[in-house]
């Protein structure tokens, strides 16, 4: 589905958004979702005779604890195509308005029966409850 966008400008959010119930699950699907992407290739600027074509790839931020705040506002900053979160670290840089989540087309909830135990639910709850779940159909 990632061909289907426009590529995504500087400081514009995800279109794709994967979250995980643990670090250790997030940092594995980062992986993964970087090789996978890796080979998928996007056309810029103007096909037209003369115009300038360039290929980039996708763009795939790991966003949980343990990843400096700085290197994820550096690459926020640049756009965001996938991001893979735990709910923590996403509800916190979402609710400080520093990663906009009004972009995201898919959410992809991994080991979503263990978000539905304790507090793991109402973090998933309150990422539902953006702009981007409730309002599309």
């Amino acid at each position: 589905m990632l061909p289907l966008f426009p590529p995504t400008l500087p400081g514009e959010g995800p279109r794709v958004l994967m979250m995980a119930p643990t670090r250790e699950l997030a940092q594995q699907i980062s992986i993964y979702c970087k090789q996978f992407v890796a080979g998928l290739r996007r056309q810029t600027g103007d096909p037209n005779p003369g115009g300038t074509l360039t290929k980039t790839s996708y763009s795939t931020l790991l966003v949980c604890g343990g990843v400096p705040k700085k290197d994820l506002l550096t690459e926020i900053e640049k756009g965001v195509d996938v991001v893979v979160a735990t709910p923590g670290r996403l509800l916190h840089l979402s609710g400080e308005e520093t990663l906009s989540l009004d972009q995201v087309a898919y959410l992809v909830v991994d080991e979503a029966d263990r978000f539905m135990q304790g507090s793991l639910e109402d973090e998933l709850r309150k990422v539902c409850e953006y702009r981007f779940i409730t309002h599309r159909h």
